[in-house]
């Protein structure tokens, strides 16, 4: 029997096939995968989404994957069992400042919130978050927000003078801005703590940057084939690529199936 009883998947290039940007995110799941969270779950451990995006985008896919537990806006709102039980705000002065500064420099965010993803952009053709995008209408600031999204590779350029925030790399070409000391692994670290299970009994699996601290939180790391080389560092096993069914082959190595 498996001495895990919870896992943690990130989504994007973990749980879906994301390298293909034209095709719809719930397409992108491998069918391995599909089997992979079903036998899991067979075997008693709790799979539980930990992902960057907002709440809303994940939905479609944690039904397809039979998953009602979630970590997501990274760290910001926790679901358990289908019931949002946290949610952590950016304070609003903060997020004033921040939208004034970003519409000064001419840089088009979103804002992801408890009511939806917003931008303040005048253009229709920013990248697809899996959530319908309202528009700020001018002089109007978001509220409730969980963090903010930025269509850019730049982390280095917009820490250098966005400082009351972190920004870490959430895919290729998307930025995640958050308050410091919140992550996916703050996340982890509350939902262990209210079903305490220890952190020996959980795994985390993920690709890119904003999945390290997520790594410091469980027992046991899983990087995908395709994570990035500092993600592969630090993990305890290194998967196959998810297009090769990494999942799967994570979780047969692991011994995480029940025996046939």
């Amino acid at each position: 029997m498996t001495k895990y009883q919870i896992a943690f998947f990130d989504i994007d290039g973990t749980l879906i096939d994301s390298s293909n940007h034209k095709v719809n995110m719930n397409d992108g799941i491998p069918e391995s995968t599909k089997d992979a969270i079903h036998k899991i779950r067979q075997a008693g451990i709790i799979p539980v989404i930990a992902s960057g995006r907002h709440k809303e985008a994940v939905l479609d896919l944690a039904s397809i994957l039979g998953i009602d537990s979630m970590i997501t806006s990274n760290g910001q709102e926790i679901t358990l069992n289908g019931k949002s039980i946290y949610q952590n705000w950016i304070e609003q002065d903060v997020v004033e400042e921040i939208y004034t500064s970003f519409n000064q420099r001419g840089i088009d965010v979103f804002y992801d919130t408890v009511h939806g993803i917003f931008s303040s952009a005048d253009r229709k053709n920013l990248l697809d978050r899996g959530v319908g995008i309202r528009f700020l209408k001018p002089g109007e600031y978001p509220s409730k927000v969980l963090q903010i999204l930025v269509d850019s590779a730049d982390v280095e350029g917009i820490s250098s003078w966005l400082t009351e925030l972190k920004v870490v790399k959430s895919t290729p070409r998307t930025l995640d801005i958050l308050p410091h000391g919140i992550s996916k692994a703050s996340g982890i670290q509350q939902l262990l703590n209210i079903l305490d299970l220890p952190v020996e009994s959980s795994l985390a699996f993920g690709d890119e940057q904003n999945d390290l601290e997520m790594f410091d939180a469980v027992g046991t790391a899983v990087a995908m084939g395709n994570a990035i080389d500092q993600l592969k560092e630090k993990a305890d096993f290194v998967t196959r690529e998810v297009w090769r069914d990494g999942i799967y082959y994570a979780c047969q190595q692991l011994n995480l199936f029940l025996e046939d």
